[in-house]
């Protein structure tokens, strides 16, 4: 099985010095997880295994979640995988902590791998217009590269575009919109919606 937190040698030097320039009271780079990378594919293209997209209104408390996992070309794909709800009237909230609590130890074995190693709290998640809404603590974003933070992002949005059909997803931190986030202070508009990331994650 595949170490998580195992951190690889940067190819080009510049994970290594983020990591130098980091300030004495700024949250250190967290190691990309292994295997969470861009190789091959066409750019934009956002890789999804070839499972039935799960209805909105999904019966009982199964609930289809998608995660990381690497397929036969070493690219990290979006699996659906099914977890049990606690209970069967699970807010957007419950449900998105389920997609950051990552693999499970057997899924881990099979491949599957974590995108959120540094684990942010939901502080709240609500539909608005027609987009979701979904507010994290100050650990979303932090100490993470760009491309782990796209990736975060991506499958966040598959996600609530499963179980809520939206076509746009806010995120903010402690309630406020932030335009950068991650250590590389990445850009992303108010609302993101699937032809933005598409062209841009």
């Amino acid at each position: 099985s595949r170490s998580l937190n195992a951190k690889e040698s940067p190819s080009n030097g510049h994970a290594e010095s983020v990591s130098r320039n980091v300030g004495a009271h700024e949250i250190p780079l967290v190691p990309d997880p292994k295997g969470l990378k861009v190789d091959g594919g066409a750019p934009g293209e956002l890789l999804t295994e070839r499972d039935p997209m799960p209805e909105a209104e999904d019966s009982g408390r199964e609930l289809p979640v998608y995660l990381y996992r690497l397929n036969s070309r070493g690219q990290p794909v979006l699996s659906q995988v099914r977890r049990r709800l606690a209970k069967a009237d699970a807010d957007l909230a419950d449900r998105l902590a389920l997609v950051i609590r990552g693999p499970s130890a057997a899924e881990s074995d099979r491949d599957y791998i974590d995108s959120f190693i540094r684990k942010p709290r939901i502080l709240g998640a609500s539909m608005h217009d027609g987009c979701a809404v979904v507010d994290f603590d100050n650990n979303f974003g932090a100490g993470v590269s760009h491309q782990t933070l796209k990736f975060q992002i991506r499958q966040l949005f598959r996600n609530v575009e499963a179980w809520t059909k939206a076509s746009c997803l806010e995120l903010t931190v402690r309630g406020k919109y932030r335009p950068h986030l991650g250590t590389d202070g990445i850009y992303f508009p108010r609302r993101l919606d699937a032809r933005w990331l598409a062209e841009n994650l």
